[in-house]
């Protein structure tokens, strides 16, 4: 694992280049504040969902429908910390992608209405010429 002294030598080198990438996990899911074009895209491969443990595990125990109950809000929680990595201010933009195929528009997960009505996202689209020119009218 990264230490944080390394991390945060990372993070103002990926601030001051704009035009870099940054590839991280877990821990830059959330505390992570960089404001301006130095952050304008978020790709999100997988959703996450929670990883079974003693604590999931319980509640699990606790409800008829643990996936609707326990792991989609715990999902949608993360899901929104990771969003909120883009958009630090008023003046902030940018393109969120989210990969992961569960998010899918056609055969649905039971949880795809609810997950993208939680999400400040205020435009959605699998149009990549429609992604192009957005990026190109706010962020160029």
């Amino acid at each position: 694992q990264m230490c944080i002294r390394d991390r945060s030598e990372t993070l103002e080198k990926f601030r001051k280049d704009t035009n870099s990438v940054l590839l991280g996990t877990g821990s830059y899911w959330e505390g992570i504040n960089i404001e301006g074009l130095s952050l304008s895209h978020v790709i999100i491969f997988r959703l996450p969902f929670p990883v079974r443990e003693p604590i999931i595990d319980y509640k699990y125990q606790q409800c008829n429908d643990g996936l609707m109950e326990v792991s989609v809000p715990e999902m949608i929680i993360k899901l929104k910390q990771g969003i909120g990595r883009l958009i630090r201010n008023f003046s902030d933009t940018g393109i969120v992608s989210i990969i992961d195929s569960r998010l899918r528009d056609t055969q649905p997960e039971r949880y795809h209405d609810i997950t993208w009505n939680s999400l400040p996202i205020h435009r959605r689209t699998t149009d990549l010429q429609e992604i192009e020119a957005f990026y190109h009218t706010v962020c160029d």
